[in-house]
């Protein structure tokens, strides 16, 4: 696996757990909306919760592909903060002992930035 797929799949991966926790909230919400102990005999009160939560996960889920896609735009263009070894994406700033390092998504490495 070469640094620009590592970089992809570290970009990737916020989205495919958007997805998975999105499916996984769904199913619960759709089995509490059909536990008899809840209906006693009448309507749900949670009728409309499997779709709200769906609606909404998928709007996380844009949020994400879109910031990603924004983040590889840029990257794309040249005008990112790229790594000086191995030329892919930094992550964000982090606070280290002596300076603020990004580090790389693509190798690993720790890079100090102004």
């Amino acid at each position: 696996m070469d640094n620009q797929t590592r970089m992809f799949a570290a970009l990737g991966a916020p989205c495919a757990l958007a997805v998975v926790m999105t499916g996984l909230f769904t199913y619960a919400a759709e089995t509490l909306r059909d536990m008899p102990i809840l209906t006693a005999g009448g309507p749900s009160p949670l009728e409309g919760a499997p779709g709200v939560v769906a609606l909404v996960g998928a709007g996380v889920t844009a949020t994400l592909v879109a910031w990603q896609a924004w983040r590889v735009r840029q990257w794309l263009r040249g005008e990112a903060i790229e790594c000086p070894h191995c030329q892919c994406l930094l992550g964000e700033p982090k606070r280290r002992r002596w300076s603020v390092c990004r580090k790389c998504l693509g190798c690993g490495k720790f890079v100090q930035t102004p």
